[in-house]
């Protein structure tokens, strides 16, 4: 009897840590672009020890990126120069159930936020610049573009029983994702000191005429450049008989 006590109270023991163990499910995990694709909405949600912070953080492959610096030159806008960032992730947005002042000791804690994005890239300019001012002028653009995003308050949490909660969130990506590997990672905080991390991974993939079409351009660019002006010269004919019927 003493021993059937013992074996219970240990299975107890064990399994109270491992149910409260953080858990994280992305839906969907493959993210089709076709043709007619808008964009799409990633669901994460899962469950986490009761009286825990979320923060969610979906980021995409870092990478260099180049652009062309233009400035104001009375009324038109003209290209002065190339900008070079080493490494930054083509998407990054992160979603929180604090507020904006703990969002930020949160991320300070574990190097993440827009912060420690310009502390970790390198920017080279020609001719040289203002390197503070590019790198904010990039992340507006980002910003408004829906590739980069810090939204405090967005993750909801929800009691499901014992020493366990729930937590839902929806990241929206915009149309112009590009195909790849993407992670979404899931930070636990007890009284802004982390205590977990959890990651887990989803795909965006280009499929149908947009996947053969990207094949035939990268592959075979001579045809692909024949095609498309071939394209361009008949959608014009088409349009020029219209407007001489009407």
């Amino acid at each position: 009897m003493t021993f059937r006590v013992w074996t219970g109270l240990l299975a107890t023991l064990v399994a109270v840590p491992c149910a409260a163990e953080p858990s994280l499910q992305v839906f969907p995990s493959r993210v089709k672009v076709d043709l007619f694709f808008r964009g799409a909405g990633l669901v994460a949600a899962g469950t986490v020890p009761k009286d825990c912070g979320v923060v969610l953080k979906l980021e995409g492959e870092r990478r260099a990126a180049a652009y062309r610096r233009k400035d104001r030159r009375g009324p038109l806008w003209v290209s002065t120069g190339r900008v070079e960032f080493n490494a930054l992730p083509s998407l990054y947005m992160v979603a929180a159930s604090s507020d904006s002042a703990g969002l930020v000791r949160q991320l300070d804690v574990v190097g993440e936020g827009f912060a420690a994005l310009r502390r970790g890239v390198t920017i080279e300019q020609s001719p040289p610049g203002d390197d503070g001012f590019v790198f904010d002028e990039f992340l507006r653009l980002k910003i408004q573009r829906g590739f980069y995003a810090l939204r405090p308050g967005s993750v909801a949490l929800s009691d499901v029983g014992g020493a366990i909660a729930g937590f839902r969130t929806e990241f929206r990506v915009p149309p112009a994702i590009r195909p790849g590997t993407y992670r979404v990672t899931l930070y636990c905080f007890s009284e802004h000191r982390l205590v977990s991390e959890t990651v887990q991974s989803i795909s965006v993939e280009k499929t149908g005429l947009v996947r053969v079409l990207s094949e035939v351009a990268f592959q075979h660019g001579g045809v692909y450049g024949v095609v498309s002006v071939a394209v361009a010269l008949a959608a014009g004919l088409v349009v020029g008989m219209i407007f001489r019927k009407l």
